[in-house]
């Protein structure tokens, strides 16, 4: 998971306050359910549309309000989805897509006011219309494609019950998670009429014209919604096709299709009024620190609110009617109380302790009636007055306590400190440093930590705390005026900023997708998506990057997968909100058709792709072909699409690429689904039935693993893809299981989330966990199942190439050798490439690492000026060289002999170079000559040819410094300069040779104070042979170069250029 920002910032300023001045922002609230941002100032509520973002309502309070009840303060939104252990977790099958949107106000008068958003947008017209993916902040639904079928099944339901006979809202038993019912009183007090937009400048013109998606609909509308996917994704004329740009910066700026694509969706992604009504005001004695709010279904099915009221010496939990009247208070006696977190399960009280530099973590567990209190103690807390900023979660296990300066990492499972990371400081003027303070933290997508201050500096943080990102937001406001910044909120893949002054800022980010990550036989790719502009950015290497634009005129589309082949010949792109499954050839001929390589499959009800080496694809699917009612997983061959004569006018169907289908069980619930593709195709004997035909060989290609929970156990399958070694065509699909019900210490974590599996070798598992460790789960000969932690806190899976995995764990880089890592024993320092902080590294963080392993990529933010004014950012894609690092590692564990380590990383272009580097450190920084791993490296110069190991030899000597050659010359065992010029000269190529006398000239020089002119005349002797007798025009041009270069030196030290005249002229 990353956040990058696509060009810049659209800016805003809130609707002025009619009477006095009421602009101040401070407080701000996405809520991605209904596409809504809610913005809080000391008197109004202002309802904002987030795509596309507009003002559609402002609630403001009136004078006797104020009076009574205070000033507004904070704000927060009641997410149904969100189940408190005991508390309302039993209903979790009760989500009603149509119930109302409750938020509630804190105010400086210890009030709390509840009041009710009515709007037609919910989960289901989001996703089909706005194209807005959801945000699951709950363990309880695992897979967000999952949630989007089971919305869209929950629709179709609501729409097939139209003039039935149906149970009232509150009488109805809900056995799905999704329950969708229209009442018609409520929608029609809110949206009757088309809504219209006009521009009184401009004489009425129409700036918005749009139906909402529920109205009665005439047969012009219906007819249009049967035929908008397929008529949404069309084939550009090849004159209308843009043009991308192919070099190292992601740049926008003049895409013109950003403007061009916002126009075209006015229509069809309408503004939608809403409404706010006041519910009922609590009024409390106390001060109000924090304060959490829940639903809950009873019996009858009513809504019921759940507060949990936080003040400094209690926890308050209170439980209120349908009506909004008391049903249950609760109290929970504490002292020094902070905040408050909720996990997804649980809710949290952290306080400070009666110690010095102590904090207490208290989980409020409602199931079973206990708290359980956690003392911890850190270092410097009172000292250094490390200030609380904010409290939120990574999943259920990981509780992260952000203060100015650090964040801390609380293992809820392990009740301990689990990770203490320091935040990286900001540099800048005193004025600067005074507001350099954080003001807001939130979790974006139970993945990235970001983090606002008040000065505009947004940082965005892995969950293992590695600064992604950060960028100045007040840079993109012109003038001088300073911004202080108040408050954050995202939705979907942007992000709304405001300051105390009323201005808004949006910004979109890109939406980035990874594949291939598990094919040993390719490097992995990743991908970037514009939603504002339909483009695609794939970085398929180090060295290439491809752009495209998906084949439709509409900016609605969920994109749940990109996914590149092997060879990166092809691309599956998943759009579930649709349906639609595009496939994209790049190497086509183009024969003169209209065919531009996009192959379009609409009805496809998919929750996930793969490919399995360069040619076959994995769907997880439902009802591909309408014979089994459920979900199934079903392997394609793309040759069999591309050997069709037929695909070009995509008339073929996916179906007629079908080569196996793996049907789900309907009591089975699939947790995990995965594939790899292997290097080393392992040899499966197939002996037939008959006794006169020959047995023969299968080879094992790759894998698909399946964690499957059924009503008895939970079962990890593998369906071993066995192919034909010369043809790689597909013979059979063997199938074997691995009971994990043994494993019940950790099978729930197993059943939460499972991120990759590998069964490369049979009876070894290895398993990446939800929590983001790294299991390997053994199946012993008795019959029983054990296992081990072998890494913790694995943030990112980079690359898994050549036997090699790549991965970066907590704050470093490591590279692991995988065949060791699934042998019997594990001994991680024979496993260990390369582990190396990514300090040392530059904090730059790796997203593709090339196949040589000798460096990898990352992308950073950089501010784009025009005119010398900064007006947007721009990212930057580097490489970073990493195999001096590699080398310095494996000469350190002994792992390979010198001449292995050269056939293994030779290949790389950047080697020869790490080996000078290395060579020239070890003088430089007066290592000991005789340490083991500096003769390993003195063993790895002594592997190159005599051509290849002088040349590195003469660059290291020009490198040290003069007072450092006499001990490089020792170490590299020679007596003095002759010995390495006599060397030099038992090379064979001339021009080689000459360079490297001409070099060494100079060196001889510097040591002992005078021109050698008898080696002076060798080396002129040696550059006009190479000039006469050489075919190649770059060498020849080399050695004028060099006896130009050797003249000026010549003259500054003789005063003249006597001798060297005299020499050629004798030449």
């Amino acid at each position: 998971m990353h956040l990058w920002p696509t060009y810049t910032s659209q800016n805003f300023r809130i609707p002025e306050s009619l009477e006095d001045g009421d602009n101040d922002i401070l407080d701000i609230v996405g809520i991605q359910s209904i596409n809504t941002f809610l913005i809080l100032t000391k008197e109004r509520v202002l309802v904002y549309q987030g795509k596309p973002f507009a003002p559609i309502f402002i609630y403001t309070r009136s004078k006797e309000s104020i009076s009574q009840f205070g000033y507004n303060k904070k704000i927060l939104y009641n997410e149904p989805l969100n189940k408190i252990s005991g508390v309302n977790d039993s209903d979790v099958s009760v989500i009603d897509l149509n119930d109302s949107s409750i938020f509630y106000i804190s105010t400086d008068k210890n009030c709390v006011l509840i009041l009710e958003l009515r709007t037609l947008h919910n989960w289901s017209n989001n996703m089909s219309v706005y194209g807005i993916a959801p945000i699951l902040n709950t363990e309880s639904i695992a897979n967000q494609i999952e949630y989007i079928e089971k919305v869209d099944v929950a629709s179709k339901n609501q729409h097939n019950s139209v003039g039935k006979n149906t149970k009232t809202h509150t009488g109805m038993k809900r056995d799905s998670l999704f329950y969708m019912e229209i009442n018609n009183d409520k929608k029609d007090n809110i949206d009757d009429d088309l809504f219209t937009v006009f521009d009184i400048k401009t004489n009425g013109k129409i700036l918005q014209n749009g139906f909402i998606n529920e109205k009665g609909k005439d047969l012009v509308q219906i007819m249009k919604e049967m035929f908008f996917i397929r008529s949404s994704f069309y084939r550009p004329n090849k004159k209308n096709r843009r043009k991308v740009n192919k070099n190292s910066i992601i740049d926008n700026t003049n895409d013109e299709a950003h403007q061009e694509e916002a126009s075209n969706m006015v229509d069809d992604m309408p503004l939608k009024r809403c409404n706010i009504k006041l519910k009922t005001v609590l009024k409390f004695d106390d001060d109000i620190l924090d304060f959490q709010v829940f639903t809950k279904y009873n019996d009858a099915q009513e809504r019921q609110e759940i507060i949990y009221l936080l003040y400094e010496t209690e926890l308050s939990i209170i439980t209120l009617k349908s009506d909004y009247t008391l049903e249950s208070k609760h109290k929970i006696s504490g002292f020094n109380n902070l905040m408050m977190a909720f996990n997804g399960t649980d809710m949290f009280v952290v306080n400070y302790g009666k110690q010095d530099d102590c904090i207490v973590i208290n989980r409020i567990d409602k199931k079973n009636n206990v708290i359980y209190t956690k003392d911890l103690f850190i270092s410097g807390l009172k000292e250094k007055q490390l200030r609380l900023v904010g409290i939120s979660n990574f999943k259920e296990r990981y509780l992260v306590l952000t203060f100015d300066k650090m964040i801390l990492y609380y293992d809820t499972f392990l009740n301990t400190i689990y990770s203490e990371i320091k935040l990286l400081k900001t540099t800048g003027i005193l004025s600067e440093l005074q507001r350099d303070q954080y003001i807001k933290m939130k979790t974006y997508d139970r993945e990235l930590l970001t983090l606002l201050k008040q000065n505009g500096i947004f940082q965005v943080y892995t969950r293992w705390g590695n600064l992604q990102t950060e960028m100045n937001l007040s840079k993109l406001f012109t003038g001088n005026s300073i911004k202080n910044y108040t408050a954050f909120a995202f939705l979907d893949n942007f992000l709304v900023s405001g300051a105390d002054d009323g201005h808004l800022q949006i910004i979109d980010f890109y939406k980035v997708y990874e594949s291939n990550t598990f094919n040993e036989r390719a490097n992995a790719d990743f991908s970037l998506f514009d939603s504002a502009t339909n483009k695609i950015t794939s970085f398929l290497d180090l060295e290439s990057k491809r752009d495209f634009f998906l084949p439709t005129n509409s900016i609605n589309n969920i994109v749940s997968d990109i996914k590149y082949n092997g060879s990166k010949k092809f691309c599956l792109i998943n759009i579930p909100n649709k349906n639609i499954v595009l496939l994209k050839e790049f190497d086509f001929i183009d024969d003169g058709s209209d065919y531009d390589g996009w192959m379009v499959f609409d009805n496809m009800k998919v929750l996930g792709m793969d490919w399995i080496g360069d040619r076959y694809i994995l769907l997880d699917m439902i009802d591909l072909d309408n014979t089994y009612n459920g979900r199934s997983i079903v392997c394609l061959d793309i040759n069999k699409i591309v050997k069709s004569k037929s695909y070009k006018t995509r008339v073929v169907h996916l179906l007629e690429m079908k080569i196996w289908t793996y049907n789900i069980v309907n009591n089975d619930e699939v947790l995990y689904w995965g594939c790899n593709t292997y290097e080393q195709m392992l040899e499966f004997i197939k002996e037939t039935n008959s006794d006169k035909d020959v047995p023969y060989s299968m080879y094992k290609l790759g894998e698909i693993n399946i964690l499957l929970k059924k009503s008895e156990c939970s079962v990890f399958e593998t369906i071993d893809i066995l192919v034909e070694k010369e043809t790689f065509g597909v013979r059979s699909f063997a199938r074997n299981k691995f009971d994990l019900s043994k494993l019940s210490d950790v099978l729930i974590c197993y059943e939460k989330n499972v991120k990759w599996a590998c069964h490369k070798k049979k009876g070894t598992l290895l398993i990446l966990t939800g929590d983001d460790e790294l299991h390997k789960v053994v199946e012993t000969a008795s019959g029983s199942v054990e296992y081990e932690i072998v890494f913790t806190k694995v943030e990112n899976i980079i690359e898994c190439f050549n036997g090699k995995l790549t991965l970066v764990r907590e704050n470093e880089m490591l590279i692991y050798d995988l065949d060791q890592l699934i042998g019997d024993n594990i001994d991680k320092t024979k496993q260990t490439i390369l582990q190396q902080s990514l300090m040392n590294l530059g904090f730059q963080y790796p997203l593709l690492i090339k196949p040589s392993f000798d460096e990898f990529l990352s992308l950073a933010v950089e501010y784009f000026k025009h005119d010398n004014v900064i007006n947007g950012f721009r990212l930057r894609s580097s490489t970073n060289l990493v195999l001096d690092l590699i080398l310095n590692a494996l000469s350190n564990n002994n792992k390979y002999s010198p001449s292995e380590v050269k056939e293994i990383y030779s290949k790389s272009e950047n080697y020869h170079f790490c080996l000078e580097k290395m060579i020239t450190e070890i003088i430089m920084e007066k290592m000991e000559h005789g340490l083991a791993e500096n003769q390993f490296k003195l063993s790895l110069l002594l592997e190159e040819s005599l051509e290849d190991k002088l040349t590195i030899i003469v660059n290291s000597l020009r490198k040290v410094d003069l007072s450092q050659v006499e001990s490089m010359l020792m170490f590299l065992k020679y007596k003095n300069i002759d010995g390495l010029i006599e060397e030099v000269f038992k090379v064979e190529n001339v021009h080689i040779r000459a360079m490297l006398i001409s070099k060494l000239i100079i060196v001889k020089f510097n040591i002992e104070g005078k021109t050698d002119e008898s080696l002076l005349s060798k080396c002129v002797s040696l550059l006009l042979n190479d000039i006469t007798t050489n075919d190649s025009e770059n060498e020849i041009q080399e050695d004028y170069a060099v006896v130009e270069e050797m003249s000026v030196y010549v003259e500054k030290v003789n005063g003249n250029m006597d001798i060297l005249v005299n020499l050629i002229n004798g030449l």
